[in-house]
């Protein structure tokens, strides 16, 4: 339990800088500029999945900007895939629910909204926060984890 409460913590954390982002500045993104954000975001989302998978940090974090680096640590990834494994299960798809740009402290953002499903539990949210010129990196993630028994 202190490793999920150590994990929900880290991730908090990673929400701070971003807070103006959340929902009251957001524009819904569509057509052919919402297909080119996914096509940005779908490879930086495989690399998150497939490090939490295996394990490898070096893959999981491979997209973060300097802030992420510093924020979200490898031990932050040992929490997180513990959670996955033992209370998501095994990985099994993902659909995108939505795209949106968001600015913050003169900062504009591409989110992506991934559903993600797993064997033990259907419907994850994750929102990945990607800066908005190339190279696209990861600014903020957020995994809104169900109520997680002991």
């Amino acid at each position: 339990m202190k490793k999920i409460a150590s994990l929900i913590t880290a991730i908090l954390l990673l929400a701070i800088p971003l807070t103006a982002c959340q929902r009251n500045n957001e524009q819904v993104i569509t057509g052919s500029e919402r297909d080119k954000i996914i096509a940005i975001a779908d490879p930086i989302e495989d690399n998150l999945l497939n490090g939490i998978k295996s394990g490898d940090y070096a893959t999981f974090s491979k997209d973060f900007d300097p802030a992420m680096k510093k924020a979200f640590l490898e031990p932050d990834l040992v929490n997180l895939r513990y959670t996955f494994s033992t209370k998501m299960g095994v990985y099994q798809s993902r659909e995108v629910s939505s795209v949106l740009s968001a600015t913050a402290n003169n900062q504009t953002h591409y989110i992506v909204i991934y559903t993600l499903h797993f064997t033990k539990y259907q419907a994850l949210t994750h929102r990945l926060v990607l800066t908005n010129t190339p190279p696209y990196q990861i600014a903020g993630l957020w995994y809104n984890f169900p109520q997680l028994g002991q």
